[in-house]
């Protein structure tokens, strides 16, 4: 970066579907911490546009619609960067990506992730500040194949879609467990399908002798239990190469990361696969990396003195505040044409009994805002944030800024497997990055202990 003092703030998801009252104190209070900051992101997770595209087949688990107004709250708060690569930008098919997309270019809120074609979903956006210019590429490993984008050929036009990253898991067994996989595959058809698809060139095999696939899941020969989860080689390099890319033409470059995937059960942990493809990034040239998905915080690793924040929770959740359901939604839940969609939401969550409006920590998030110095030392502070889970669910969803530390101590505890120290001073959580972290690992335990 250059010799620039340039400020972040970022948030989790927005998965905003009702217009915010912009005059309220929280509000204002809100758009102040935001706005004070060169670069301000948010993940995008509805879908904005006037029922521009067909209710898809697959959804993120609620179909994200919202009036393309949203768009100028999100500004009012501050927001002039957003990630539309998540599990809710297909909600309304293709068409319904595409008009978001036009929303937010009409707009001028810059973003990244998605697009009509794999080059588009995945080339880094920039965003120019008045003490640096500042690139960000998109990506989600969370996604249905029919969500992919697609490349472009001289001779076809390519798919709109998202900028993924694929993975994969092997389930760790013993020796007699796989054994009695194979007896199974022997004495039922659930690779039949595989097979077949196999022996016809549709599918390609798993070459592993020590690993048994079972209705898609892979198995393998292990006696650690843990699930060991690898992204995709050739995904990562396309990442990497639009990295380097906004490494060349930005003074600091963000990394957007989707991810609902854990660690084996544990949501609160993200995959294997997830850490290493952000500590990638980082090693490509990224400045910082920006995890959501899970809904819920996840920890912060200061890697090679960069910031990987492996989820930053909830920014505003209204999933129970969307006006319009597809027909499948209803049939799901034993619902009629004759019910609405406050009644299906209802249903869903047994009278909001169950689900999310039964999970505290999904409603108790922080806002970060960090500065980097000219010399790269970097102070992060975490305000933290309530979405108010007491509330109705018609009122539910909306942040404002908290004296309740809950979040950050959660933080601290997510954060210390990492060595992340985070302190907290006035209601606020701080971690101060000097020069001794922006040291590679072996050099910084070199330079700790000689202190």
């Amino acid at each position: 970066m250059a010799s620039r003092r340039i400020t972040v703030t970022a948030t989790g998801d927005s998965f905003i579907t009702r217009r915010l009252v912009r005059t309220v104190p929280s509000t204002v209070e809100l758009s102040r911490l935001i706005s004070a900051a060169d670069v301000r992101f948010t993940n995008f997770e509805v879908t904005a546009h006037d029922g521009a595209g067909y209710p898809a087949a697959v959804s993120g688990g609620t179909w994200a619609m919202a009036a393309p107004e949203v768009i100028g709250d999100l500004q009012v708060l501050g927001f002039n960067l957003v990630s539309t690569a998540n599990n809710h930008a297909l909600d309304y098919s293709t068409g319904g990506l595409l008009a978001t997309d036009d929303n937010l270019s009409r707009a001028g809120l810059a973003h990244a992730g998605a697009g009509a074609n794999l080059a588009a979903a995945c080339a880094p956006v920039f965003v120019e500040t008045e003490r640096g210019r500042v690139g960000m590429v998109a990506a989600t490993s969370t996604f249905d194949k029919s969500w992919v984008a697609g490349d472009q050929r001289p001779d076809l036009q390519g798919r709109p879609g998202l900028n993924v990253l694929h993975h994969k898991v092997a389930h760790k067994v013993s020796s007699a467990q796989l054994a009695t996989l194979r007896q199974i595959l022997e004495d039922t058809s659930i690779n039949a399908t595989y097979d077949r698809s196999v022996a016809t060139g549709f599918v390609v095999p798993v070459e592993d002798p020590n690993a048994v696939l079972v209705g898609g899941h892979l198995f393998v020969d292990d006696t650690d239990p843990r699930p060991t989860s690898t992204a995709d080689t050739k995904d990562v390099a396309r990442i990497v190469r639009s990295i380097e890319r906004a490494r060349g033409e930005a003074d600091y470059v963000l990394v957007s990361l989707h991810n609902h995937e854990m660690l084996g059960s544990d949501l609160e942990r993200p995959a294997e696969f997830a850490e290493k493809f952000a500590r990638d990034c980082i090693d490509a040239g990224a400045d910082a990396v920006i995890g959501h998905g899970p809904h819920i915080l996840r920890g912060i690793e200061i890697y090679r003195g960069k910031p990987i924040f492996y989820s930053l929770g909830n920014f505003i959740f209204e999933s129970d505040s969307v006006a319009h359901l597809p027909a499948d939604f209803f049939a799901a839940y034993g619902l009629t044409h004759h019910d609405d969609t406050f009644q299906a939401l209802r249903e869903r969550s047994r009278n909001w009994t169950r689900g999310f409006s039964a999970q505290p920590e999904i409603w108790s998030s922080v806002v970060a805002k960090w500065t980097v110095e000219d010399d790269g030392a970097i102070e992060i502070r975490l305000h933290p944030i309530d979405l108010g889970h007491t509330e109705p669910h018609y009122r539910r969803g909306e942040p404002r800024l908290t004296g309740d530390t809950t979040a950050i101590e959660k933080l601290q505890e997510l954060s210390a497997p990492y060595g992340t120290r985070i302190d907290i001073e006035a209601g606020v959580g701080v971690i101060r990055i000097g020069p001794r972290d922006q040291a590679p690992a072996g050099e910084r335990a070199a330079l700790r202990a000689s202190v």
